[in-house]
């Protein structure tokens, strides 16, 4: 039977009702917001226990949601942490729809007992500060989420991501291309709750049972926030969603209130959309079973400067900050540069960047920003992924968690291509002594433009050896490839990646090499091109601790040239050394 007379608050600190005192058909109440911060009741009644099936000693409890406020939603993306009680006792947190079209109100709930679980892991932020969150690795990480759809339907809430500031299908681009789409969906955001409504403020900061429970990854210009529900509080303490948002372990997210604008219909997916009010704590425990936070303690913040000149006229910087947690800054600086480029170029085809800027961490020198790249607008993923993969390579190593600390970008675009392409290579001789000089002129086309032409002197050096060099000519990109990756995986500091990150070559230059094959070792990042063989062969012993890998060339000089555009190509050409 329905429960009636039911009270719109819950209580502050309820019994608890463990799973074996469930029985089917029992009513009770779920707490939650569906407009406002009014946490209203929800008629419920329960179907039955399904043991183990979160996993061994993980039970799912099955209700139906009878009430007359969800007959069109039913269990909606963002009730995720909403309390059912029974009889006045907490038994569980909202967390689950048994099918994508599900129209009966049927869900999963998630026990309190296994969430309480996680409460117990919070650790003092003093003693969090210190430790170390759970490795793992970067884009390889989702396997360790429990509650992805399976074939039979049944898949857990998603927490839907407001995006503000910001297109949505731009945020899903990087969400994805970093592997974190498992539990999140993306739903067009309110921003910020109003700084001048005192009242909506006030009313999202007094977070409790059935209030909404957000987790904040990217505030100002642009916002970026997940909300759940609340399910539980004990002084400063809160648990809400029922199930992981990302599954990080332990973590330090900001924590903030909301205030839910609407609730949006669907058969399909019903969500909640929300407006975020200011940081108030951090979630400490991102668990299978809950997310666990500390009101009142507050977490670090990076913060993110994006400057921007258009066709000669400068626009509004873009100015915020962000959560520095390790696998999310990539995703998070990949999003703000997209929509800080989309928002300058608007809907111009042709286009090209050139961005300087930094990346300041903890504890380590900064990662530099500069580049220049030119194409399409539909190129722009896929180029910022290039420019922006130092970023994961650096926060997907696993010497040490990075913690960035702000971003600083300068952005100045226009709208055409400014890409050129090397032609030709040719030298004033074929043949030429040791310590003497040869000219290489390289002749250049621009896309859709006129050609040009550069000329290098190189001198040869007096110790090069009597044969046959190749003068290379080629762009950073095919140079990089070559140098910048060998170099990366041998690093063994994250010191040691910044530096080679930073020395790396730049797109708008065209660099001349001379060039000669090698029987050689690079080890610990130190170049030996000339090993005798019987040298060779102990290093590459599998016995031995030294770490080397093969140099099958030797570079004796590179020389570069500054181009107003974006440098493309590989030439080589042949050369005798008398």
């Amino acid at each position: 039977m329905p429960v009636k007379g039911a009270d719109s608050t819950p209580s502050a600190q309820p019994e608890i009702m463990t799973v074996d005192q469930l029985r089917p058909g029992m009513h009770g109440l779920t707490y939650t917001v569906m407009k406002g911060n009014e946490i209203v009741p929800l008629q419920t009644e329960v179907l039955g226990v399904a043991k183990n099936s979160q996993g061994p000693g993980l039970d799912l409890i099955i209700c139906r949601l009878v009430d007359e406020k969800t007959q069109v939603t039913g269990a909606v993306h963002g009730m995720s942490g909403s309390p059912l009680y029974i009889d006045g006792k907490l038994v569980g947190a909202l967390s689950e729809r048994i099918a994508s079209f599900e129209k009966d109100g049927q869900c999963g709930f998630t026990p309190i007992a296994d969430m309480l679980k996680v409460e117990n892991l919070i650790r003092p932020p003093t003693v969090q500060a210190q430790s170390k969150p759970d490795s793992i690795p970067f884009m390889n990480f989702t396997a360790v989420l429990p509650h992805s759809s399976n074939d039979s339907g049944t898949s857990a809430l998603a927490v839907p991501l407001s995006v503000c500031g910001v297109q949505s299908d731009i945020f899903t681009h990087w969400l994805n291309r970093c592997g974190l789409g498992n539990m999140l969906i993306t739903v067009p955001g309110g921003g910020s709750i109003d700084a001048k409504d005192t009242e909506a403020l006030k009313e999202a900061a007094d977070i409790k049972p059935g209030s909404p429970l957000a987790a904040v990854f990217m505030t100002g210009d642009i916002s970026v926030t997940g909300t759940g529900t609340c399910t539980w509080r004990n002084g400063s303490h809160v648990l809400g969603f029922g199930h992981p948002m990302f599954g990080f372990g332990a973590s330090e997210l900001p924590m903030a209130g909301a205030q839910v604008v609407t609730t949006v219909p669907s058969f399909e997916s019903p969500y909640k959309l929300t407006n975020i009010g200011p940081v108030i704590g951090t979630i400490f425990e991102d668990r299978v079973s809950a997310i666990a936070g500390i009101v009142g303690s507050m977490p670090p913040l990076a913060t993110y400067t994006i400057e921007r000149t258009h066709e000669g006229e400068r626009l509004p910087d873009l100015k915020g900050s962000f959560a520095p947690h390790p696998l999310l800054t990539p995703m998070l600086i990949g999003t703000a540069m997209e929509s800080a480029l989309g928002h300058s170029l608007e809907h111009s085809r042709a286009l090209s960047v050139h961005m300087t800027g930094e990346l300041t961490f903890a504890n380590h020198a900064p990662l530099k920003l500069d580049g220049i790249f030119s194409g399409e607008d539909s190129t722009l993923p896929d180029l910022l992924a290039n420019t922006l993969e130092p970023l994961e390579k650096l926060f997907g190593q696993t010497n040490e968690h990075l913690v960035a600390q702000n971003l600083h970008v300068s952005f100045d675009t226009q709208e055409r291509m400014k890409t050129w392409s090397i032609e030709s290579v040719h030298t004033d001789s074929h043949e030429v002594d040791a310590n003497g000089q040869v000219n290489v002129t390289v002749a250049l086309r621009e896309e859709y433009g006129a050609r040009t032409s550069q000329t290098f002197a190189l001198t040869l050096p007096e110790n090069i050896k009597s044969g046959t060099v190749s003068i290379r000519v080629a762009s950073a990109s095919e140079l990089n490839e070559k140098g910048i990756d060998r170099d990366i995986d041998n690093a063994t500091t994250v010191d040691d990646m910044i530096q080679i990150f930073n020395s790396r070559r730049l797109q708008d230059r065209l660099y001349v090499q001379v060039v000669s094959a090698a029987t050689g070792e690079v080890v610990e990042n130190r170049e030996m091109p000339a090993l005798p063989g019987s040298v060779r062969s102990v290093m590459q012993d599998d016995n031995t601790s030294i770490a080397s890998v093969d140099l099958p060339e030797q570079v004796w000089l590179e020389k570069s040239a500054q181009l107003p555009g974006a440098v493309k190509g590989h030439q080589e050409v042949q050369l005798a050394v008398r």
